[in-house]
């Protein structure tokens, strides 16, 4: 499986590969909506995990809105470190909510329910 990224937090980059790796999927990872749009090409990813905020330009539910538009069959977690986030999302209708910071047990619920149970 073939997973992206997208966080401008460099260590949840990191730790998301990492636990990628782990379950044996090709991670990818950038660091801002604008480097994931310039390499994305729909079916090119089964999964993305996306931020809300990460600085200037658009936000992150605007971007897996963009992908979502691209791609209907990919599966997009979102994370937020804030919780007035979770009602966009919603509704967006964007999946659920990874809460920052996670704990590892929550970042498996999620990918259980969103990834495997698919």
């Amino acid at each position: 499986m073939r997973v992206l990224v997208v966080d401008d937090e460099e260590p949840i980059r990191r730790l998301l590969a990492r636990y990628g790796g782990e379950q044996q999927w090709q991670v990818v990872t950038a660091e801002n909506p604008q480097q994931v749009l310039a390499i994305f090409n729909p079916k090119n990813f089964q999964a993305a995990f996306i931020d809300v905020n990460m600085g200037d330009g658009i936000d992150g539910i605007e971007l897996a809105q963009k992908l979502r538009d691209l791609d209907p069959d990919l599966r997009i977690m979102m994370m937020s470190g804030d919780p007035a986030n979770n009602s966009r999302i919603e509704a967006a209708e964007l999946g659920p909510v990874l809460a920052k910071p996670f704990s590892l047990s929550g970042l498996e619920e999620l990918v259980e329910s969103r990834i495997l149970s698919k």
